[in-house]
């Protein structure tokens, strides 16, 4: 069975993590399969989304223990070898393209908490529970999740969620600005995919260009932050999905698209 499913529709990719029986716990196989469907995912110009979510009753539940307790993880080259490539997975949903919304629908805890802090932002189920619960394990908080948290909600509330290990509610995980929206559970894969639908009918260039600054804004200074922005707005005044909004405008209509 595939621990990964990946299908596109009307330009919009959803990959499952599929380890249900497992709450989709993380293995070295598991991240393996992952990487090459990202990897995939990331040659198809015609995806304009992503939607990651898990099956069964989790989006992730972090490193499978039981597996992991036969890799051998004691062995500290085995160990980085893991991490490394945790880590590429992490920086491909990171990086990848085009927005990646978690659609998260349950457990969402560890490293599995790390890669829905991975993608663009959160939309989430209301039966979702959430943990940084690495000090329960001996850990450190991974899968750059020391990264994304603070960035998202600011160090001293990532802090406490990291030294507590506090499990959060859906709804305290939105009040605490880790997730942008809560909705009931049979309506998650709807809802989310609705506003995929959103993105995918706007301006791809505008939307991968605006991504790749914002992911970088936090490295650079308010005038670099301006000269990448004379670049890219130059070079999309020069677009036919730009000149297509120009007429669309003034002939009152829905601009089309194209990727040009």
């Amino acid at each position: 069975m595939s621990k990964i499913l990946y299908e596109v529709k009307n330009q919009i990719a959803t990959i499952t993590m599929n380890r249900p029986e497992s709450y989709n716990a993380i293995t070295a196989d598991f991240v393996n399969e992952f990487n090459q469907i990202m990897s995939e995912a990331k040659k198809d110009e015609n995806i304009r989304a992503l939607i990651l979510t898990g099956s069964g009753k989790g989006f992730c539940s972090g490193a499978d223990l039981k597996v992991i307790e036969d890799q051998d993880l004691t062995d500290f080259d085995v160990g980085r070898r893991f991490m490394e490539e945790a880590h590429h997975l992490a920086k491909e949903i990171y990086h990848f393209p085009v927005p990646v919304i978690a659609a998260v629908n349950g457990v969402c805890v560890g490293g599995g908490f790390g890669l829905a802090l991975a993608c663009d932002y959160m939309i989430s189920a209301e039966s979702a529970t959430y943990s940084m619960i690495f000090p329960n394990v001996g850990l450190v908080p991974d899968i750059g999740s020391m990264y994304t948290l603070p960035e998202k909600i600011g160090i001293p509330k990532a802090k406490r969620l990291m030294y507590t290990a506090k499990m959060l509610s859906a709804e305290e995980a939105y009040e605490y600005g880790i997730v942008e929206q809560v909705v009931a559970d049979d309506d998650l894969l709807d809802i989310c995919f609705e506003e995929a639908t959103i993105i995918a009918n706007l301006a791809p260039r505008s939307i991968r260009y605006s991504k790749k600054t914002l992911n970088d804004v936090a490295n650079m200074s308010f005038e670099s932050l301006l000269v990448q922005e004379s670049y890219q707005q130059a070079a999309l005044f020069q677009t036919r999905d730009f000149e297509e909004a120009v007429t669309a405008f003034a002939e009152k209509r829905r601009p089309q698209f194209q990727n040009e």
